[in-house]
């Protein structure tokens, strides 16, 4: 039975109080220490997988773009692989266990790689290890995080925590990799890598000391159960359309952000810092897509919003390829705040469905179908990064671009049921 605490600020007047309001999945105690150790653990993520890792083998170790390819197919692989049993495994053991052991693992891979950073042994080899063993852990991590959270608060709360979970990933990437940039820059990578590590060990603990309520449990054989999943979204069409957006969107839209380094050297003509401020500069605009969707309401036009969201996600990111140069660093900021912007409000809406729809015996396998449509962020970013090695970075951002364009166009003339989403009779 999820309790929940009135929230009193003593000595504080009421007016005051009516201003300052706490977001009410925060009222609720296991979900506030699950949000903060979730914080730690996602700013550690940001900094390894969207900066250090990158920056690491190209920058430091090879000098050439596609190993960015190979780093994020590494990452993507198993994280594919994996995901769907990681989904049925999340529905059938101890959520907290299993989410305390991934992040535990995670940190202690980030760690070792830290300390052959810092030994001055390490290897493009291990860093592929590396990513490919994190990528593993992941897609265990994933869809068990995905399948906690909405049982820590009440259904009233539940856009709120989904707000706020999100707002974690969209907002570490803020600041997770500016501070990595200006790290190496001052320091060196390895110390950006040990950080990363001890935001992994935060989570670990953390989720060990939250009370998750009981939900059924899958009880079938593994296999059974993933196609048990499989045929409840294929007879939920609503399902199946949202997760194809994702992967789409995913695959073709955010594999830019695997071309950072080579954008910083073959284009913008930046160090660290100022790319790791233009990762930043596309986090607030992430966050600021959020609060917007998280505030909406009963908004009617969700499906449109959704739609649009994608629309203007691909137009900026074409607009960014074909305006960045060294000359242009302030117009660059602004374009993938834009682009994040729509993305974000995008994603947005389609996690809200997804939590709010989804029954809790079929969370874990449904946001583990879900998890590995993100997996395909980094196999997107292999193939841009083919792309870029042949043709430029540039080319390959404005590629990925006109086709989220193009597939949002698609789903718009397609899918009534999308259009529909937030309208009388359409639930979200």
């Amino acid at each position: 039975m999820i309790k929940t605490p009135v929230p009193r600020l003593v000595g504080v007047t009421a007016p005051l109080r009516e201003r300052v309001r706490v977001p009410s999945a925060l009222r609720y105690p296991d979900f506030r220490n699950y949000w903060f150790g979730l914080l730690a653990s996602v700013t550690g993520y940001q900094m390894l997988v969207m900066f250090s890792l990158g920056w690491l083998i190209r920058n430091e170790l090879t000098g050439d773009t596609r190993y960015l390819g190979y780093m994020s197919t590494a990452l993507a692989v198993p994280a594919i692989i994996l995901g769907l049993f990681g989904g049925v495994f999340a529905d059938k053991l101890n959520a907290k266990r299993l989410l305390g052991l991934a992040q535990f693992a995670t940190a202690a891979v980030v760690f070792a790689l830290a300390v052959m950073t810092a030994l001055d042994i390490v290897t493009r080899w291990h860093v592929l290890v590396a990513a490919f063993l994190v990528g593993a852990m992941q897609a265990f991590d994933n869809p068990t995080r995905q399948s906690i959270f909405p049982r820590l608060v009440e259904r009233k709360a539940l856009y709120s925590a989904v707000a706020l979970n999100s707002s974690v990933w969209t907002g570490t990437r803020i600041f997770a990799p500016a501070i990595a940039g200006v790290i190496v820059g001052q320091t060196d990578i390895s110390t950006a890598i040990f950080i990363s590590a001890a935001g992994f060990l935060i989570l670990s603990l953390a989720s060990q000391m939250i009370r998750v309520p009981h939900a059924e449990r899958a009880r079938g054989s593994v296999l059974k159960e993933m196609g048990a999943g499989f045929a409840f979204i294929r007879r939920n069409r609503i399902f199946s359309i949202l997760i194809g957006m994702t992967f789409f969107n995913s695959f073709f839209g955010m594999s830019y952000v695997f071309l950072m380094p080579a954008f910083a050297d073959e284009v913008l003509e930046v160090g660290p810092e100022k790319i790791g401020l233009l990762i930043g500069a596309a986090g607030i605009g992430a966050l600021v897509g959020i609060l917007i969707s998280a505030n909406l309401g009963k908004f009617r036009y969700k499906g449109w919003l959704l739609i649009g969201g994608a629309i203007v996600s691909g137009a900026f990111l074409i607009l960014f390829a074909l305006t960045s140069s060294s000359k242009l660093y302030e117009a660059s900021l602004v374009m993938l705040f834009l682009a994040d912007m729509g993305m974000s409000t995008y994603l947005m809406m389609v996690m809200t469905t997804l939590q709010v729809l989804v029954p809790d015996q079929f969370r874990g396998r449904v946001m583990g179908f879900y998890a590995t449509t993100w997996s395909m962020i980094p196999l997107g970013g292999l193939l841009s990064s083919q792309v870029a090695y042949y043709i430029g970075a540039p080319v390959a951002v404005a590629i990925g671009g006109a086709l989220v364009v193009a597939f949002a166009l698609t789903i718009a003339v397609g899918s009534r049921r999308v259009r529909a989403l937030g309208s009388s009779g359409e639930e979200v």
